[in-house]
């Protein structure tokens, strides 16, 4: 187990916890906790103080493998780290068109090399996507991709402005 992913993977596990289980523990939603044991993406650090609080285990431990003496004994690889725009709903709907990166004020790291170069975040607003997602919950774009079934998209309507 060397990434954050698959040690609260492993913790959870052992727990014998659900996903949705533990996100009520610690205040998310089951798609995060998914997200974060596929290292798509990490828990904000009050995320991590919960986890490890309720997991009885050291942050250290769940971001590096390092337990509570101090021995690295399953350090995390290094992954490569890119920072892309946080859009609002109104940016996003222009980002493709013009892929301009100075439209936005925020920047937010995403880790690893499988995205292509129109990815953006934007935080959702309203309850259309609840359960699955919460108002308020960053979602990761890749509008390189083309989405699978049951996949969910982020759309106009036909003939809807922006």
């Amino acid at each position: 187990m060397n990434t954050l992913g698959q040690r609260l993977l492993g913790l959870r596990k052992n727990k014998k916890l659900s996903r949705e289980a533990l996100g009520a523990k610690i205040g998310v939603s089951k798609t995060s906790v998914k997200n974060w044991e596929d290292d798509e993406n990490a828990p904000k650090l009050e995320y991590l103080q919960s986890i490890s609080d309720y997991f009885n285990c050291s942050v250290e431990y769940l971001t590096d493998g390092i337990n509570s003496d101090g021995d690295n004994f399953e350090a995390m690889p290094k992954k490569t780290v890119r920072y892309v725009p946080l859009l609002n709903y109104v940016q996003a709907g222009e980002f493709c068109e013009y892929h301009d990166d100075a439209i936005a004020d925020e920047f937010l790291p995403i880790y690893g090399d499988g995205y292509g170069d129109n990815v953006y975040w934007i935080r959702l607003q309203g309850n259309s996507m609840e359960p699955d997602f919460y108002s308020g919950e960053l979602v990761l774009i890749d509008s390189d991709l083309q989405p699978n079934p049951a996949d969910y998209v982020i759309a106009l309507k036909k003939g809807e402005k922006r």
